[in-house]
């Protein structure tokens, strides 16, 4: 008997009825004939670095798109003026250092959220002023106290094997007006350039953090296990089913990072994302997407990044059909229609999308 004759696909049809969602933990033996795996409640473990890091390596190594997309970006593209020199795991200071425009550097970005009222706080306590910018870049920025959310995020930078992160609250002079106007109108060209974004999608403020272990009922609901019984060669094997209460998709929509329009457009523009979400871990890049590290998998052929592609992308023919014209007003009014969703606390984050 093949596997897939036995699937379980863990949801129905018909979206009014009450449905529970199977999965398998990954050493079970049903495991190859369920379609749903666990959510990594550990977002800050080993086990998940090196599911990134595997990534990552792949995507640089195999794919095409992205690898000439990133050579297209590394073109007549602004370098930040200041970047965050991380360091290795455990160090207790990170450097700001000048950036070279001549001599290009590889490094991460950051897409997070600072909070709204007074959990913003937080943030405007740390960040880069004209008052402190020079001892800074003299003496460091103490890693032990930052803000919570930019502490995991100064470590995954780390653990992925980058040594330069971009911070806007940090590599940005934010009482500099002169400075500040000179950054935030380059910084669509800072997030296509950069080697990989960091979404701290699930912190809702600068404080919060993002690598903390996940709670189980708010992944799951209520877990019900049940025996999952099939006969092989003749041979019956048992293995253990579970059924979730809630959804295994781990849809991120609702997180606070995806909730803003400047995030959007950060989001939008990066060549690559590693998003850690309040329920699972998302990778996707040029290539490979929304590939996630638990829950269903489901391969996005078309996202916001086609949409853009398909907008403003010349067109391969020498004159376009009605239909191709149509395809670019539909990629453009998905854009338009996911952008209008978002909440801003300021407006306009980028001078330009495309």
């Amino acid at each position: 008997m093949k596997p897939e004759d036995n699937q379980v696909k863990g949801y129905e049809e018909d979206e009014e009825e009450e449905m529970l969602f199977a999965f398998v933990p990954k050493d079970d033996l049903a495991a190859k004939f369920v379609e749903g795996s666990p959510f990594n409640l550990h977002p800050g473990s080993a086990e998940s670095f090196t599911w990134i890091k595997e990534r990552l390596h792949r995507c640089r190594r195999r794919h095409a798109k992205c690898k000439k997309r990133a050579r297209e970006n590394q073109q007549n593209l602004a370098m930040p003026k200041r970047l965050l020199d991380v360091g290795q795991l455990g160090d207790p200071v990170i450097g700001l250092l000048e950036a070279n425009e001549d001599a290009r550097v590889s490094f991460a970005i950051a897409s997070y959220v600072w909070g709204n009222g007074s959990k913003k706080d937080a943030i405007k306590r740390t960040q880069t002023t004209k008052e402190n910018i020079g001892y800074r870049m003299a003496s460091g920025i103490e890693v032990i106290g930052l803000p919570k959310t930019i502490q995991n995020l100064i470590e995954v930078t780390r653990q992925i094997g980058l040594e330069y992160l971009w911070l806007d609250a940090f590599c940005i002079i934010q009482d500099d007006e002169d400075d500040a106007h000179h950054q935030v109108n380059s910084m669509s060209e800072f997030y296509k350039q950069a080697d990989i974004l960091i979404s701290a999608a699930s912190a809702s403020d600068g404080d919060e953090g993002f690598l903390q272990s996940r709670m189980v009922d708010r992944c799951y609901g209520s877990i019900f296990e049940l025996p999952y019984k099939w006969k092989v060669d003749g041979h019956e094997t048992q293995g253990s089913l579970l059924l979730s209460e809630m959804d295994l998709d781990g849809s991120t929509d609702k997180d606070p990072v995806h909730m803003r329009i400047w995030t959007f457009q950060e989001h939008l523009v990066s060549s690559r994302v590693i998003s850690f979400g309040s329920r699972q871990i998302k990778w996707t890049c040029q290539q490979e997407k929304n590939s996630v590290d638990g829950g269903y998998y489901y391969p996005m052929a078309d996202g916001l990044d086609d949409n853009l592609d398909t907008a403003f992308s010349p067109s391969p023919y020498p004159s376009e059909t009605f239909m191709e014209k149509n395809f670019r007003v539909w990629g453009w009014m998905g854009i338009v229609e996911e952008y209008s969703k978002r909440d801003y606390s300021c407006l306009i984050y980028f001078t330009t999308t495309p």
